[in-house]
């Protein structure tokens, strides 16, 4: 059996209980995620006749001859440390493998999203099809050495920098051997989503530390805050008057929310498929103040003043981990009315403005355009 490697059975045991953990075994950061990439990209190894010959898998074969090679051979369903890789290599095992060969446990190397799952020191096996349980979806224009292009089902790289002529450069394990691309064409990745690992720490400078004593201040929208409850030691509130049945006994991290009129707050909090984050609305820092809680997405009509949200961990400590944060705020004060006409030098009444119906329709024609930026923005960025 391979070093390092999930036989099938194990592998399909792992994908069909997503919900375990994925957090990397240790504290991870962009820094270790490229080393690890650069590591298994420029790895030299060997191949021996022992790693031409297999004893499992009809028909296989591999891609190298006897000789000397940089990069980790692609192998389908593959996903090691190098380390594990070069000791597969001298225990005989076979270099590489390609789909159609099937899962094998007696060949070694990296698939695509095993490589990724190696740079991101996922516990959990990731696969295309799973990375948007473990990801964030992102701007083209955030990406950050170390996030990733995912198009699931398909292939995923990882994100490394751009040429000087907008293109993306990326690190990715595709046959025969993992590489660094820095040569693509404008529509390589039009098809790919940017996402980056929901473990990878997020520099954000926001007022408060989001605590009791000093809650993370929300005050303009919208408001996008990346938290993560593993961070916290504070565990004060165990349920909440507005759903007591539901267990919170894990940490917390707490907003303040400053309205400056009535209107409709919209809270909508995500974490990946193995953490368990809720939002609770408070009127006070008190749970039994509580407005409403949810899994997901809370929408209510407030008043002008001070709220708190609380975003608290479900059932256990086990259950902490990072969380995507976003409040937006739709006012009930009225748009300012149009300036009345005036009479300019030359007699004419007219408005000191553009006409009411002009303005409409200059910002129907600008969201149009933004909608077809948007639609468009993967072709323009390249």
């Amino acid at each position: 059996m391979a070093v390092g490697r999930l036989s099938p059975s194990k592998m399909a045991w792992a994908l069909a209980f997503s919900l375990l953990a994925s957090a990397p075994a240790s504290a991870l950061d962009r820094e270790s995620v490229i080393e690890t990439a650069k590591e298994h990209t420029y790895l030299p190894w060997h191949c021996g006749p022992e790693n031409l010959v297999v004893d499992c898998g009809d028909g296989w074969e591999s891609d190298f001859t006897e000789g000397d090679y940089i990069g980790v051979a692609y192998d389908w369903d593959g996903s090691m440390t190098s380390e594990e890789y070069l000791a597969g290599l001298a225990d005989g095992l076979g270099a590489g493998s390609h789909s159609w060969h099937g899962s094998l446990s007696c060949t070694v190397g990296l698939d695509c999203s095993g490589f990724v799952t190696q740079c991101w020191q996922s516990e959990l096996r990731l696969s295309t099809a799973t990375i948007p349980n473990s990801s964030w979806e992102i701007g083209i224009d955030d990406l950050l050495p170390g996030d990733a292009w995912n198009n699931p089902g398909s292939h995923v790289v990882l994100h490394s920098g751009w040429l000087e002529d907008g293109r993306p450069t990326f690190y990715e394990a595709t046959p025969p051997l993992t590489k660094h691309t820095t040569d693509v064409s404008p529509s390589y990745l039009v098809d790919y989503t940017p996402v980056r690992y929901a473990w990878m720490p997020i520099e954000q400078e926001v007022p408060g530390l989001g605590t009791v004593s000093d809650p993370h201040l929300v005050n303009s929208f919208p408001y996008l805050h990346f938290g993560n409850t593993a961070l916290s030691d504070i565990s004060n509130f165990d349920a909440y008057a507005c759903d007591p049945d539901k267990a919170e006994p894990g940490p917390e991290i707490y907003y303040r929310i400053e309205l400056p009129t009535s209107g409709l707050i919209d809270i909508s909090l995500s974490s990946p498929a193995n953490t368990d984050v809720d939002p609770h609305l408070l009127a006070s820092l008190d749970a039994d103040d509580c407005l409403q809680r949810h899994d997901r997405h809370i929408a209510a009509d407030l008043s002008a003043g001070t709220y708190f949200l609380v975003a608290d961990t479900y059932h256990s400590a086990e259950q902490a981990g990072p969380y995507k944060l976003t409040i937006d705020f739709t006012p009930d004060e009225p748009v300012d009315p149009v300036d009345p006409p005036t009479e300019n030098e030359s007699g004419c009444s007219c408005q000191t403005g553009p006409a009411q119906g002009s303005t409409i329709w200059l910002l129907v024609l600008m969201a149009a355009l933004a909608g077809s930026r948007r639609k468009n923005e993967t072709r323009e960025r390249f």
